[in-house]
């Protein structure tokens, strides 16, 4: 046998077993996915990838449930210096169904939550999309306080809203 013919005869059996394999199946190539995606692909966070319904986040995080709308009041409306004001907040959707188990984060311009002893109070809602706090303003104090709030959880764009406590 020549060398020329002892190529041909090596080619030959490659060839064959690229055919075998095809026509009897075996892993799907690595272009495979990317000719014909799946439909119910899933991302590791379990937002599926491929569904009409996903809207897409600023920072291009995709979300399922839309935005987090966010009310915050303070009972009493307005406090005196270094009096305590009950803070609620209340995470629903867009179609006005409460958000459990979301993260909320609450930063005051100046006094202290009485939990976290601190100017920013963090917790979650509970089943009815609530969270309650108590926060203590200092004395002396300005004429009021404001109080930036933050409410995530994932599947849905953030929401916030404001706190403006008023005081005497």
């Amino acid at each position: 046998m020549t060398q020329n013919e002892e190529r041909k005869g090596v080619l030959s059996q490659i060839i064959v077993a690229v055919v075998v394999t095809l026509l009897v199946g075996g892993t799907a190539p690595w272009w495979w996915d990317i000719i014909a995606p799946e439909k119910s692909q899933e991302k590791p966070d379990g937002i599926p990838t491929w569904d009409g319904q996903i809207q897409e986040k600023p920072d291009g995080i995709p979300t399922r449930d839309g935005q987090i709308q966010v009310r915050c009041t303070a009972s009493p409306h307005s406090i005196p210096a270094g009096g305590q004001v009950g803070i609620t907040v209340l995470a629903f959707t867009e179609q006005s169904s409460p958000v459990s188990s979301a993260n909320v984060r609450i930063e005051a311009g100046g006094g202290w939550f009485s939990r976290s002893g601190t100017t920013i109070e963090v917790g979650q809602t509970d089943a009815g999309g609530v969270f309650m706090t108590q926060w203590r303003s200092p004395n002396p104090a300005a004429g009021a306080y404001g109080m930036n709030v933050t409410v995530t959880k994932d599947g849905f764009t953030e929401g916030r809203d404001e706190c403006n406590i008023p005081i005497q």
